[in-house]
Order: C-alpha cells, then sequence, then structure tokens
C-alpha cells in the first residue's frame, strides 16, 4: 500500500488499519466501541493517508452501522474490517453483540 488505510475515531485522530508498505492483499481488523451512551448507530469515516490528524487525510468515505443496543459507552464491541486486494478496497463493520453488519466496497481499484 502506497498510503495507510484506516478510520476516523473520537478526537479526529486517524487510526490506521492498514499500514503504509503492507504488501497486497492485505486483510485487518480491529474492534471499537461507542463514544456515548445509549448510542445507536456508529458513523465510520474511511480515510487514507499517513497524518496522525484525520481531517488531513483523503476521505475514502463515509457509513453508518446502525441498530446498536442501548448500553454504556464503551460496552458495544464494533469490528471494522479492511480487506484489500488488487481489485479494491472492502471494509465491514459489524456490531459483535447483535451480530448486526454492514459491508461497503470503497473502490473498484485500490486508491
Amino acid at each position: 500500500m502506497p498510503q495507510s488505510l484506516g478510520i476516523e475515531t473520537k478526537g479526529g485522530v486517524f487510526t490506521p488499519l492498514i499500514e503504509r508498505g503492507t504488501p497486497l492483499p492485505a486483510q485487518r481488523s480491529e474492534i471499537f466501541t461507542t463514544a456515548d451512551d445509549n448510542q445507536a448507530s456508529i458513523k465510520i469515516t474511511l480515510l487514507q493517508g499517513d497524518h496522525k490528524r484525520a481531517a488531513r487525510n483523503k476521505k475514502l468515505g463515509v457509513f453508518e452501522l446502525s441498530g446498536i443496543a442501548p448500553q454504556p459507552r464503551q460496552v458495544p464491541q464494533i469490528m471494522v474490517a479492511f480487506n484489500v486486494d488488487f481489485t479494491g478496497i472492502t471494509v465491514s463493520a459489524m456490531d459483535l453483540r447483535a451480530g448486526s453488519a454492514m459491508p461497503v466496497i470503497v473502490s473498484s481499484a485500490t486508491a
């Protein structure tokens, strides 16, 4: 990968999941949680770049995982997975407790 791929996390921080220089194909997942009590959805902003501030990287897309059961903040477990190969980038998010998933194809060719 010429640049890292990841998501924006609380405070506008860029959290890479696929690091710059990773050979393709590449897969990586990480578990995140909610920032607020009783949060029913999470907006996931997909980014490409290497700056620690999310706003300084290229936005590839935004999607929302909804249907999260009301719980105290930091209790829900949301797995975000990146799958990158020579045909494109696929990102999915899944509420591990509810089993609800949202897959998104970001591009038909790697960025």
